[in-house]
C-alpha cells in the first residue's frame, strides 16, 4: 500500500488506516485521542496488526491512550491524504461498508456542514 499525506508518499503495511475527524471510532475507542471537529485536519491512524496477547493496546485504545509511542500505530494529522492499494480492499465510512477500492482520495472542506437551528432555541439560550 502507498500513503500519501499532504503530498509526502510513503509505503505502509497497515492493517487498519483510519481516518478521523473527531476522536472517538465508536463504543467509547479512542482510535485518533488528538482528533478534533474544530481543528481542520483529518487525523490519520495506521495500524499494525496487534498480536492477541497485547492487551495493553486494546486498553490503551478504550481509554484514549493510544499514540505514536506504540510500536503499532503510525497517527498523522493533514488535509489531505490518497492511498493507493494493489488490490481492492474493502472500506466503511462512518461504520456503514462502502464496498472495495484500489485508489481513496480523503479531504476535508472546512464549514461545508451547514446546521439549521431553529430560532426559538438560540432564544432559549438552549444551545
Amino acid at each position: 500500500m502507498e500513503v500519501s499525506i499532504d503530498g509526502i508518499t510513503f509505503p505502509s503495511r497497515a492493517f487498519i488506516v483510519a481516518i478521523a475527524n473527531s476522536s472517538q471510532y465508536g463504543n467509547n475507542a479512542r482510535i485518533a485521542p488528538a482528533a478534533s471537529v474544530c481543528d481542520q485536519l483529518l487525523h490519520v491512524t495506521l495500524v499494525k496488526k496487534v498480536p492477541v496477547y497485547r492487551l495493553d493496546f486494546v486498553y490503551n485504545m478504550f481509554t484514549g491512550g493510544l499514540s505514536n509511542a506504540s510500536s503499532f500505530c503510525d497517527m498523522r494529522a493533514a488535509k489531505s491524504i490518497a492511498i493507493k492499494t494493489s488490490k481492492p480492499v474493502a472500506f466503511h465510512v462512518d461504520g456503514e461498508p462502502g464496498g472495495h477500492h484500489t485508489e481513496f482520495e480523503i479531504s476535508l472542506i472546512p464549514a461545508a456542514l451547514q446546521v439549521l437551528v431553529p430560532t426559538k432555541a438560540l432564544q432559549k439560550g438552549t444551545l
